[in-house]
């Protein structure tokens, strides 16, 4: 079976996102343990996205040719929409519209539209307004949210939960978070190559990967072990890895290709606010309870989800 090369390319593709997350807590925790001065990273901190910025300046850079293609295409679609404005296209000629396509004008049946009366109808639309008033793109973005929330989570605490709640040894409990970057850049890897086995179930695989991480993390929770809790926290990275990826997927395939983009963009902004909103929430619960209310936190937004996507599931498919 042949992998499906839009869930290929996602797997892939947010997999270097949890490479890039596994390399840093182990390149920090080993200089940390030879005695280099925490304050250093910042400088890390600020060249890092420096390098970034110039490489995508260059990687996604527009030829000369891709320049003139574009060029001529915004021309003939100016030229084209002027026309269909104006109605001055002739009776019977091929008429071009603002999608790229043609239609052919015939003789207007009496009640019909003239092509002035109908022109508006084929103007492009706010895309934008479109996408808001959509509520898929609002589910899928919420869910996209508690996601990057639990993961936020996960990655943010359980270096403090295995320190306070199981005296871990200081010099090795940052490898904890390398561990859950490690299980989910390979749970995103396998899901390029393990799709073609989901089929059309694929909505169903979510559920199955968020009873995983939630058993992993009740063992966190409840196992007082921290080498219990270092692996157990490596397969909830495993588990929760494929879910992101595997919600872009289902997600573009239940909305219309006209608002991909920012319907992407907006399910993306949500996905950030959630990484943002409960991480600081959890942090605010953690400060007056204690470090003993990080794990409940994260089963419970993972019961969330699972709650959120049956209750969601029924109202989209995956064709």
């Amino acid at each position: 079976m042949v992998a499906n090369p839009h869930t290929f390319g996602l797997g892939h593709m947010h997999s270097f996102f949890c490479i890039g997350a596994l390399a840093s807590p182990l390149i920090c925790q080993t200089l940390i343990a030879r005695g280099w001065p925490w304050q250093n990273f910042y400088y890390l901190s600020v060249t890092i996205p420096v390098i970034n910025f110039f490489t995508v300046l260059m990687t996604f850079r527009s030829s000369l040719s891709e320049f003139l293609i574009d060029k001529e295409k915004a021309i003939t679609g100016g030229i084209s929409l002027q026309r269909i404005v104006r109605g001055d296209v002739p009776e019977g000629s091929v008429r071009p519209t603002v999608a790229g396509a043609t239609a052919v004008d015939v003789e207007p049946s009496e009640g019909a539209t003239t092509p002035k009366q109908s022109s508006r109808h084929n103007l492009p639309r706010n895309m934008f307004m479109t996408t808001v008033k959509t509520p898929t793109v609002w589910a899928f973005g919420f869910f996209i949210s508690m996601y990057t929330g639990s993961e936020g989570v996960t990655s943010g605490y359980i270096v403090t939960y295995l320190l306070k709640m199981r005296s871990a040894d200081p010099s090795v409990v940052g490898y904890a978070n390398s561990a859950f970057w490690a299980g989910a850049a390979v749970g995103r890897l396998a899901l390029g190559y393990t799709s073609p086995l989901m089929g059309r179930r694929k909505p169903y695989w979510i559920f199955a990967f968020i009873i995983f991480a939630m058993s992993f993390h009740l063992c966190i929770w409840f196992i007082p072990s921290f080498a219990i809790g270092w692996a157990m926290t490596a397969l909830a990275g495993l588990s929760m890895g494929p879910v992101f990826p595997l919600s872009l997927e289902i997600a573009s395939r239940n909305l219309s290709p006209a608002i991909i983009s920012s319907a992407l963009a907006i399910m993306s902004s949500m996905g950030n606010l959630g990484g943002a909103f409960y991480p600081f929430m959890t942090g605010l619960l953690s400060n007056a309870e204690g470090e003993k209310v990080i794990e409940p936190l994260v089963v419970s937004l993972l019961g969330t989800m699972f709650c959120f996507w049956a209750v969601t599931r029924a109202h989209f498919s995956y064709k």
